[in-house]
């Protein structure tokens, strides 16, 4: 599984940019993001905060320039080979 938060203009909603997630511990995901459901494997696609950006940039190939109010943050999951 390829893992990124990828950024999207909130004028637009076109992709802007995308950043690796080199390490992906569940457990602390699914803590970060509410996901009550231990079973879930975090597939779908989640809305980074500005809450949760913080706890999750040790985890990111490099620091986004976090500027919510002209960009949208999600957690998103590529099949292998796409």
């Amino acid at each position: 599984m390829n893992r990124f938060i990828r950024v999207y203009s909130n004028k637009t909603d076109k992709l802007i940019s995308e950043v690796d997630v080199q390490s992906f511990d569940l457990m602390k995901f699914q803590n970060l993001f509410g996901v009550n459901d231990t079973e879930n494997p975090m597939f779908d696609c989640f809305e980074v905060t500005p809450e949760i950006a913080g706890a999750i940039e040790a985890h990111l190939s490099s620091k986004p320039d976090w500027n919510f109010s002209a960009y949208s943050y999600f957690l998103e999951t590529d099949a292998p080979g796409t």
